[in-house]
C-alpha cells in the first residue's frame, strides 16, 4: 500500500476540507498527484500545504461546482499539469438542514448542482482521460441515500440520484477499464455536520431516526475506503456502493 499511488494523478473536489481533505492528506500519503478542487480557496490552500508534507505534487483549482461551466475546467487543468487522469474521486458536498417545507427552490437547486450534476459533469470530462489509464471514479454519496433522514430531504434525494447515476454509469461503461463506485457514509464529524444548528423546531424522535449506538465516524476513516476504491488494489470492484454506516442501513 505504501506510495501505490506514486505516478498516478487524482482529482479531489471539496478538497477545503473535511471529508475532501482527509481524502486529500491520505492520497498524499501515498504517493499520488493531486489536483486539489473546492469553491474555498483558503481552505484548498492549507490542503496543499498538508499535502506537500508528505511530498505530494499538487495543483489548486478554484471550482464553484454550482456553476456548470466552471465544471469543466478542473480536469483539463489536471491532465495539462500531470499529462494524465488516474481517478475522479467527487467528494464535494452540500447540505441544507431544515422543515422540508420550508425549502426553498433556490437551495433545492443549489443541492442539485453541487451534490449531482458536478459529479456528472466531471465524468462526463474525465472519462476519455480515466480509459486511457484504467481509472477509476468514487463518488461520495450517503447513507441519507438508502434510507429516509428527517430534515434533509432535498440532501438525502440527491445522495439517492448520486448512487442510482454511479450504477448506471457503471453498466454503461462496463465494457471499458474504468472502475465506477460510490462510498455511502454515515454520520461524520465534518465541518458540513458539526455545524448544523438543532432548535427546539426539530423533533429529536425523529431526528435521530437512523442513529446506531457506535460512535460516530471521524473523516479519516471513510478517507481510507475512498482511496482504496481509487486504488488499483480495487481492481475488481465496479458498481459498488460501500456504506459506511456501522449497520444503521442494515
Amino acid at each position: 500500500m505504501d506510495k501505490e499511488f506514486a505516478g498516478l494523478s487524482v482529482i479531489v473536489t471539496g478538497a477545503a476540507s473535511g471529508l475532501g481533505r482527509s481524502v486529500a492528506v491520505e492520497l498524499s500519503q501515498r504517493g499520488a498527484d493531486l489536483a486539489l478542487v473546492d469553491v474555498n480557496e483558503g481552505g484548498l490552500e492549507e490542503t496543499e500545504a498538508l499535502c506537500a508534507e508528505n511530498g505530494s505534487k499538487t495543483i489548486v483549482i478554484p471550482t464553484d461546482l454550482s456553476d456548470p461551466d466552471a465544471c469543466l475546467r478542473p480536469v483539463a487543468k489536471t491532465v495539462e499539469k500531470f499529462g494524465r487522469l488516474d481517478s475522479l474521486c467527487n467528494v464535494a458536498g452540500m447540505l441544507v438542514f431544515g422543515h422540508a417545507a420550508e425549502t426553498s427552490v433556490e437551495q433545492y437547486d443549489k443541492l442539485y448542482a453541487v451534490n449531482v450534476r458536478a459529479p456528472f459533469l466531471l465524468f462526463q470530462q474525465a472519462f476519455p482521460h480515466l480509459e486511457k489509464t484504467a481509472g477509476s471514479v468514487v463518488n461520495v454519496a450517503s447513507a441519507s441515500g438508502l434510507t429516509g433522514h428527517s430534515y434533509i430531504a432535498a440532501y438525502s434525494s440527491t445522495k439517492g440520484a448520486l448512487i442510482a447515476l454511479t450504477r448506471s454509469l457503471a453498466v454503461e461503461y462496463w465494457k471499458t477499464p474504468v472502475r465506477i463506485n460510490a462510498v455511502a457514509p454515515g454520520g461524520m464529524l465534518t465541518p458540513m455536520a458539526t455545524g448544523t444548528t438543532v432548535t427546539e423546531d426539530y423533533d429529536p424522535q425523529l431526528l435521530f431516526i437512523g442513529s446506531g449506538p457506535r460512535e460516530i465516524a471521524q473523516p479519516e476513516d471513510v478517507a481510507q475506503v475512498v482511496a482504496f476504491l481509487a486504488s488499483p488494489r480495487a481492481k475488481r470492484v465496479h458498481g459498488s456502493v460501500y456504506s459506511m454506516d456501522q449497520g444503521v442501513t442494515a
